[in-house]
């Protein structure tokens, strides 16, 4: 093929240029949106781990809170009892 491109700055392309460079951006433009996958799966994942941690902290505490308000509930019924 021996058409030329001209370019607003001036500058002339070849068709193998051209093609060449659009090649070459398709893949960068591949490799950059496996990239991008990549990240959100990672992102995803830390979320969830995140979330997950959190949720069995909430829990583990709720717990210990509930063990210390039982506690104390029976010990203001023992106080209670023995006025």
């Amino acid at each position: 093929m021996r058409t030329l491109f001209h370019c607003s700055c001036g500058r002339v392309f070849t068709a193998n240029q051209i093609e060449h460079a659009l090649g070459k951006n398709a893949l960068l433009r591949d490799r950059l949106r496996q990239q991008i996958q990549a990240m959100d799966v990672a992102e995803s994942s830390i979320t969830s781990r995140s979330d997950d941690s959190f949720r069995d902290w909430l829990r583990s505490a709720s717990y210990e809170l509930g063990k210390l308000l039982g506690a104390s509930a029976v010990a203001i019924k023992r106080l209670l009892d023995m006025l």
